[in-house]
């Protein structure tokens, strides 16, 4: 897959191919996608098609792709709260879990499930780490969109 005449290398640390090709099955382009985290992977090559809102801790990461980025430091664990309420957009079709980077840093957004909406889809990152795999069970359950596939997937 080209972007910008360069190759996205998908997988590593940024999000494998098949995840990007679901999404763009699933989610119509230009449609507004919040990702939590931003990487060389994900923020590049959804920022291409899609309407894509970054919050991220990292000045370093902030504008590096076509992406509209809030930038919010970690503050109590997670991003800082309020700079997160005052920025996301109010509609969405997607999010993707991928930050703050760290291990264990991700837990914060169990704080904060209430500012996200759960008629559309979330996606934790990483869940081959089991820290990841635990997160994105306690959100789906506290969600009420509980599903144990953990066993299919072993």
């Amino acid at each position: 897959m080209r972007f910008e005449e360069d190759i996205v290398e998908f997988g590593g640390s940024g999000i494998v191919e098949e995840l990007y090709e679901w999404i763009k099955r699933n989610i119509p382009f230009g449609s507004t996608i919040i990702e939590f985290g931003a990487g060389d992977i994900s923020t590049r090559a959804l920022s291409e098609h899609w309407d894509l809102h970054s919050v991220e801790d990292n000045p370093a990461w902030i504008s590096k792709w076509n992406a509209t980025y809030i930038y919010a430091p970690i503050k109590n664990g997670w991003y800082d709260i309020d700079i997160v309420k005052a920025n996301l957009p109010l509609s969405y079709a997607l999010v993707i879990v991928d930050g703050p980077s760290g291990a264990g840093n991700r837990g914060g957004i169990l704080d904060h499930l209430d500012i996200l909406r759960t008629d559309v889809p979330i996606i934790v990152d990483d869940t081959w780490r089991e820290q990841e795999y635990y997160l994105a069970a306690i959100m789906a359950k506290r969600m009420g969109k509980f599903v144990d596939d953990h066993e299919k997937y072993s």
